[in-house]
């Protein structure tokens, strides 16, 4: 998502993120839908609704 401060997220934002949670485990790579941020959201939050790290999210 090339966000280097994580602090300037923006409603409206598209993300990438992991679907259905699914996380980094296992050998394949998973899958990834797009998320839209809402008010309230922040970085933290979304990384864990998806499972995914803060790094991860960010990249």
């Amino acid at each position: 998502n090339n966000i280097s401060d994580p602090n300037k997220i923006q409603i409206g934002q598209v993300l990438k993120v992991y679907d259905n949670g699914t996380g980094s485990g296992g050998g394949t790579s998973p899958k990834t839908t797009t998320y839209t941020v809402k008010s309230g959201d922040n970085l933290g939050s979304i990384a864990i609704k998806f499972g995914m790290t803060l790094a991860e999210i960010q990249s």
